[in-house]
Formats: C-alpha cells, structure tokens, sequence
C-alpha cells in the first residue's frame, strides 16, 4: 500500500492525522509571512522572523507546514555581468 504499519493501524482505529489548532494557527502565521515578503523568505528566515514576533517554532516544523501549504520561495537570478560594449571610432 505504501504506508507504514503504523499508519494503517491508526487509521484503522480512527486516528488519522488531524492537525491541531495551535498548528493551523501557525500555518496561518507563516502564510502571512511568506505573502509580507512576497515569497522570498524560506523556513529559516520565516523561523527568525516568528521567533522576533515572540512565537515558539522549529525550523523542521516550519519546513513541513510548507510543505504542506504548497509554499516554495523563489530564488532570486544570480547576478549576471554585461560584457563591455566596444565602439568602433574609426
């Protein structure tokens, strides 16, 4: 099936992953940092930022709350040199 043994007992019992409210309330403060910085900001600057706002979060858990938020930061292009444009005077 291509879940572990765990996993299918729990589930059986009816104890699937149901996330809880301070985790939804975290999902919903690094949503709202992430769309503040205009999706630049990956799960450890997310981190820094929430733990200056006086929240308690790891990066791991910021990482999969991500993860399972679809949000991915763009990175920005590496810097490029222009070649020097040569004028013929002559």
């Amino acid at each position: 099936m291509g879940l572990s043994r765990t996993a299918y007992y729990r589930y059986q019992r009816g104890d699937s992953y149901k996330p809880t409210v301070e985790k939804g309330k975290k999902q919903q403060l690094i949503e709202q940092v992430f769309a503040d910085h205009k999706r630049r900001y990956g799960s450890r600057r997310i981190v820094a930022e929430l733990k200056e706002k006086g929240y308690e979060v790891g990066r791991h858990q910021v990482r999969t709350l991500m993860k399972l938020s679809g949000l991915q930061s763009i990175q920005p292009k590496s810097f490029v040199r222009q070649r020097p444009t040569v004028s013929y005077d002559g």
